[in-house]
């Protein structure tokens, strides 16, 4: 708590503005967009290597909250006082932190892929600024950005050791690993909940993580061996290709959303929601928009 404490003995009204931006860098509804742009516009395996490392280093990360069940540092320290605007978007456990989880595991894997020294340099700046700022903003101790880092540095280690997306003869090995690894989290998860150790929202985050990892496996296997679709196109069908998808997803998700809610059907739909989402954008969303020649 320490350096908690130093961080916030020199917080200025800009420190926190220019913090709060960036840690939006690390939510994961805008790492998931630059996914998709890059898996619908730009190059596919790059596309899928994001992918994977996005939900092996999520899972991984939502299963040590759940091991570990490490509170925020303000409920540690009652004394300590985080940044009233991160508030919001930091829930569940404290340990590991999830912004800078998926905030590397997506700019990571665009570090790599990056062909200019300059380019890899900003992208590392962003996801270690990521970071940073949980830490400014009072939300995470040094720990929890620490492994939450070294997770998703191992995941992409491990992605471009293995490259499942190169060899298609470990397709259904792949994707039948990646559902047990959804659906293992997901027993875990109601095993906590049921017995009481956690609460509601975290376990709703787990249920979310789990519905897009296997929908994920799903969609992985499908594309590869039905429809094996390629990004080319003009500037003018990638970015109508681009907005068309955004727009779906928005409204998919938003639909989906209020209807499970009207249903009352809490956890599942938080599975299914998130999984009909990657299943529509890793299969569903590339196969019409082949079929309509975007």
């Amino acid at each position: 708590m320490s350096f908690l404490y130093f961080l916030e003995g020199i917080r200025t009204p800009a420190g926190e503005v220019i913090c709060q931006i960036i840690t939006y860098f690390g939510q994961e509804i805008l790492c998931l967009m630059l996914v998709c742009f890059m898996f619908w516009c730009m190059d596919k395996k790059t596309g899928y290597r994001m992918a994977f490392s996005f939900f092996l280093s999520s899972t991984v990360a939502q299963t040590l909250k759940l091991i570990f069940r490490i509170d925020r540092p303000w409920v540690i320290d009652p004394n300590f006082k985080p940044v009233d605007s991160a508030l919001e978007a930091a829930t569940g456990y404290s340990f590991p932190s999830g912004h800078t989880q998926t905030a590397t595991s997506v700019y990571g894997i665009m570090t790599v892929e990056s062909r200019k020294w300059w380019a890899k340099i900003l992208w590392t700046l962003l996801f270690l600024a990521v970071g940073f700022s949980r830490m400014y903003l009072g939300v995470h101790q040094p720990k929890d950005v620490a492994v939450g880092l070294l997770v998703s540095l191992i995941c992409i280690g491990g992605v471009y050791a293995l490259k499942p997306e190169e060899h298609k003869n470990w397709d259904p090995a792949v994707s039948v690993f990646l559902c047990i690894l959804a659906f293992a989290s997901l027993a875990y998860d109601l095993y906590l909940f049921g017995n009481g150790v956690i609460d509601g929202a975290m376990a709703a985050d787990t249920a979310k993580n789990s519905g897009g990892l296997a929908g994920f496996a799903l969609a992985y296997y499908l594309e590869r061996r039905y429809v094996d679709y390629q990004t080319e196109g003009t500037v003018k069908q990638k970015a109508l290709r681009l907005i068309l998808g955004l727009v779906s997803l928005g409204i998919l998700y938003v639909g989906l959303k209020m209807g499970f809610k009207a249903l009352h059907f809490g956890m599942p739909g938080d599975f299914f929601r998130y999984f009909v989402l990657m299943l529509w954008a890793m299969l569903l969303y590339p196969v019409l928009f082949t079929k309509f020649k975007l």
